[in-house]
């Protein structure tokens, strides 16, 4: 694989990814997740991915079958109506894994969480992705800095 097609799969599976966010954890949670639900989420994260790698990797495939297509001295408008399809399929298969691992997500909150979550989502320049959110305001702390 070259290393476009790889970066290009490797940001669909993280498009596809929940809950755990890179980003500072801002605004932090009051009510902060305990051991055993940052346990629940990486579980989540990590099984969203790899059911989202396959049909990440078929995407991808698809996207390169169109834009052979779309370079033919002949496209073909069959073959271009049947990639859309194809390429409409399997984006619905990957924002069904993003969905499903999002309420996985939330069903691991407690009802205070939830509450938080619900009060910031309304918030001016909230991100309008939930799982983002969840990353942002859930975001384990950061592991202790080494004694110097």
């Amino acid at each position: 694989m070259n290393l476009r097609f790889k970066s290009t799969l490797a940001l669909l599976v993280l498009a596809c990814s929940p809950i755990v966010s890179q980003q500072p954890a801002t605004p932090p949670a009051a009510d902060p997740l305990t051991a055993a639900q940052q346990q629940q989420f990486v579980a989540i994260k990590n099984a969203a991915e790899q059911k989202a790698a396959p049909a990440a990797l078929r995407l991808a495939e698809v996207a390169h079958k169109i834009y052979d297509n779309m370079l033919a001295d002949a496209p073909s408008e069959t073959l271009r109506v049947s990639l859309a399809a194809e390429m409409r399929t399997v984006v619905g298969e990957l924002l069904d894994i993003k969905g499903q691992s999002i309420h996985d997500a939330v069903a691991v909150l407690t009802p205070r969480q939830k509450a938080q979550l619900k009060a910031e989502m309304v918030k001016p320049g909230a991100p309008g992705d939930l799982s983002e959110l969840i990353g942002k305001m859930f975001q384990p702390a950061p592991p202790p800095a080494p004694a110097p």
